[in-house]
């Protein structure tokens, strides 16, 4: 029995200690090629996520700067903010309904933010600009909005932690996190070439200056 033990022991120890030298093997190649990337200075491909994120990072902290403002506890700047949401949400996704596929299409808000709405006694806003994009930019718009669902559920979380008595059918809504996580593997790679990253650069552009003009152009208003 002792004897069979220590066969055993003996053979799992030689296959360790192969391992291990593969594995050294293997860090130093990788690290004599990442070496040599860095003195050629060969850089590797930003993912989809990290080119959207750089590129629009002005767009991002400019939106929300100004949303910033609204105090989502009291009732007028709720009502104020669902406005905002409700006018740019809703020509976007009326051009993603028709100019995206279906595996980069967002679901629909807009029913969610018009029925908070009502329940704090406003309706949806009667006009909302028009929005246009690159059509082979739309993971640019699948982004813009599958990452606006980080922000939802901060708010949420705030709002719950003051014990404010607002409707939350959209902040809560799980529709968008689960799209998000659904887009996050496809975000990972790089855009296949320079075109399609522009495409997609312009149309998440897009997307937060219909949210910038909204805000600037929506007055507060009172329960109707």
């Amino acid at each position: 029995m002792g004897s069979h033990e220590g066969y055993a022991i003996s053979g799992a120890s030689g296959i360790i200690a192969r391992a291990l030298r593969t594995t050294r093997k293997q860090v130093a190649r990788w690290w004599r090629f990442r070496q040599w990337k860095k003195r050629k200075g060969v850089q590797d491909p930003q993912s989809i996520r990290q080119v959207l994120r750089g590129a629009t990072a002005d767009d991002h902290a400019q939106l929300d700067t100004g949303m910033a403002v609204l105090d989502l506890a009291q009732p007028r700047y709720y009502a104020r903010f669902l406005q905002v949401q409700y006018a740019a949400r809703l020509p976007i996704e009326a051009w993603v309904g028709t100019a995206v596929s279906a595996a980069l299409r967002p679901p629909v808000q807009t029913p969610l933010i018009a029925a908070d709405l009502a329940a704090i006694g406003h309706s949806p806003p009667r006009s909302a600009p028009a929005f246009s994009a690159p059509a082979a930019g739309a993971i640019g718009v699948a982004w813009a909005l599958a990452g606006s669902s980080l922000g939802n559920g901060a708010m949420l979380a705030d709002l719950r932690k003051r014990d404010a008595s607002v409707p939350v059918a959209f902040l809560s809504d799980d529709a968008m996190p689960a799209f998000f996580a659904r887009l996050r593997p496809r975000l990972q790679d790089p855009f296949a070439d320079t075109d399609t990253r522009d495409a997609a650069i312009a149309a998440a552009r897009a997307v937060f200056s219909t949210f910038a003009a909204v805000l600037a152009n929506t007055p507060m208003k009172r329960a109707a």
